[in-house]
């Protein structure tokens, strides 16, 4: 394993992981630090100018891009770390299934991911288990508690064979 480390704007430094095998390519490239506005989630990234007749024009690479050299798809960080782009952490996946294995929205719920409260005139019913993959929805049930409509949802992942890095599997 190597390091490649990474400048942010305020010129703070940041340590990327990469295996022994790709430091040699990526390090002939400067690498430098992305945050996602909304996640705030770090990735490396590099660019390169095109020259143009009316100027130029810059292209973003991600490293973990790079490193599955991957155009279509998207590259999943299993750990969620992006500056940790050990092969062993990337996967190619498709958007549903990165999706999965994003964290849940920080002031959406309190509630297992796949788990919702069901109401009736304000007055709470229940909740309902339910899961999304690859564009289909799979309806998993009413349920009078938390507990039994989070373990529809983990069977079904589990059936699925959906990773879920919330649960660990």
């Amino acid at each position: 394993m190597q390091i490649i480390m990474l400048k942010d704007q305020r010129k703070k430094e940041y340590e990327c992981l990469v295996d022994d095998a790709d430091y040699e390519y990526l390090s002939k490239f400067k690498w430098g630090l992305h945050r996602q506005s909304k996640s705030g989630h770090l990735y490396a990234r590099r660019y390169e100018d095109e020259i143009t007749e009316t100027g130029f024009i810059r292209h973003w690479f991600f490293m973990h891009n790079e490193i599955m050299q991957n155009k279509n798809l998207y590259v999943d960080h299993k750990n969620r770390n992006g500056l940790d782009n050990r092969r062993e952490n990337l996967r190619v996946v498709t958007q549903s299934e990165n999706i999965l294995n994003s964290r849940p929205f920080k002031k959406m719920s309190d509630l297992p991911r796949g788990v919702t409260r069901q109401y009736h005139k304000e007055r709470l019913l229940g909740y309902k288990a339910q899961i999304r993959v690859a564009g289909h929805c799979y309806y998993l049930g009413f349920y009078n508690n938390v507990t039994l409509a989070c373990l529809a949802y983990l069977n079904k992942a589990k059936e699925l064979c959906v990773y879920n890095h919330d649960y660990g599997f």
